[in-house]
C-alpha cells in the first residue's frame, strides 16, 4: 500500500493510522514515519523534525569567540 502524503503536521494521529504508513512533509522533503499504537493522541510534527541539528553550528559559535 502506497504511504498517504500529510502536509499539516499539526494533524492528530488518530486509532485508525495504526500500522499504517505516511510521507510526512518536513518544509523541504518527505519523511516516511509508520505509526504505532504509542504515537496515538500525538501529532505528526513531533517525530518528523524540520531542521537537522549539525556540529557545525556549535563550531561557528567557538570561531566567533576567538
Amino acid at each position: 500500500m502506497k504511504p498517504i502524503p500529510i502536509y499539516a503536521r499539526q494533524t492528530v494521529i488518530l486509532e485508525e493510522f495504526i500500522d499504517r504508513t505516511f510521507n510526512v512533509y518536513n518544509g523541504r522533503t518527505f519523511e516516511l514515519l509508520r505509526v504505532s499504537p504509542e504515537m496515538v493522541g500525538l501529532r505528526f510534527g513531533d517525530f518528523v523534525f524540520t531542521k537537522q541539528m549539525t556540529t557545525l553550528i556549535h563550531k561557528e559559535k567557538i570561531n566567533k569567540k576567538k
